[in-house]
């Protein structure tokens, strides 16, 4: 009885590493545009394209359906969602009190090791400030938003700025695709990461609405460009 438990766990975790597998390669590929806006496609494509299977797979897009990356048309298939510039300001008003209490209680209650990872992570940005690289701040990014995310201790709040991460993170691709400003958020990600290692709130809140307010201003000129 033992045996076949620990089998039926076993079978889960795996099953359970193959959804995240499947979620996190989908993403990527949405994030990246190589799955484009707009277009359509079946599980099974999905499945053929990242090698991995049916139930982890449809397991992965009702995440990302939750998500707002694609949306799941019954006997039609798979659309990824269009990128929406006038709903950007929405998610940037919610994202912007979410971090602003993940930065907030990250500089309280982050840990040596993580304090340590966060002072790592300022010397990456500096580099990329230096010598801008689109995939080396989309990874960065990645890497500070799960560190944040486990320095403020709050599972709730992680929750729901997952729900944003995303497709915030699609309009970010996007955006570095068409301004040369990557030093710039580089610079402001690198001043956050050093507030966390010094524990300093009042800063790290600070700098986060500082970068919440240079997206706005580039959401807004995006939003009037597409107007035209």
């Amino acid at each position: 009885m033992l045996s076949l438990n620990a089998t039926v766990t076993s079978i889960s975790r795996a099953r359970r590493r193959l959804t995240t597998l499947a979620y996190e390669q989908l993403e990527e590929l949405i994030v990246t545009l190589k799955l484009i806006p707009g277009s359509t496609c079946s599980e099974t494509d999905l499945q053929q394209l990242i090698g991995i299977g049916r139930t982890p797979v449809r397991e992965a897009l009702q995440r990302l359906s939750r998500e707002g990356l694609v949306e799941i048309l019954p006997r039609k298939g798979i659309k990824i969602t269009e990128v929406g510039y006038e709903g950007g300001f929405l998610r940037v008003e919610l994202a912007r009190t979410l971090l602003a209490l993940m930065a907030r209680t990250g500089a309280v209650r982050a840990t040596p090791k993580q304090k340590h990872a966060f002072s790592i992570i300022a010397i990456a940005y500096d580099k990329v400030a230096q010598t801008p690289d689109l995939d080396s701040i989309m990874q960065l990014d990645k890497s500070m938003f799960e560190l944040l995310c486990n320095a403020c201790h709050n599972e709730h709040v992680c929750r729901a700025i997952r729900l944003l991460a995303g497709e915030n993170r699609r309009l970010r691709y996007i955006h570095f695709k068409k301004h040369a400003d990557i030093p710039i958020f580089a610079r402001i990600r690198a001043e956050l990461a050093r507030a966390l290692v010094q524990g300093d709130p009042d800063t790290a809140e600070a700098i986060v609405h500082r970068r919440m307010d240079y997206i706005e201003s580039t959401l807004k000129g995006e939003t009037q460009t597409s107007a035209r």
